[in-house]
């Protein structure tokens, strides 16, 4: 029985380490080579070419952590993400 808390902290160390280390300049060197910094609606939020457009407007990023923790403005918009990924539809 003391193998499962020493897992539990583990994880929670990994987790909460992962949430509060500063992102790379990694993005910058991505972003560099990219002939559009313009945000393309046709294409997921997630494509490298909106997430730099995203990058060079100055859109800050809210995290669940942040939300959860109250300094997020848009509370509804996360909640329905929320209950969108809880209640996914498997008809898809």
């Amino acid at each position: 029985m003391k193998v499962l808390p020493f897992y539990a902290v583990c994880g929670m160390v990994a987790l909460v380490s992962v949430a509060v280390y500063p992102r790379s300049g990694s993005e910058a060197s991505v972003c560099e080579f990219q002939p559009s910094s313009r945000f393309n609606p046709k294409l997921p939020a997630s494509h490298v070419q909106n997430q730099c457009a995203r990058d060079r407007d100055g859109v800050i990023e809210v995290s669940w952590l942040s939300w959860i923790a109250g300094k997020s403005p848009s509370f509804q918009f996360h909640f329905l993400d929320l209950l969108e990924l809880l209640h996914d539809d498997d008809s898809k």
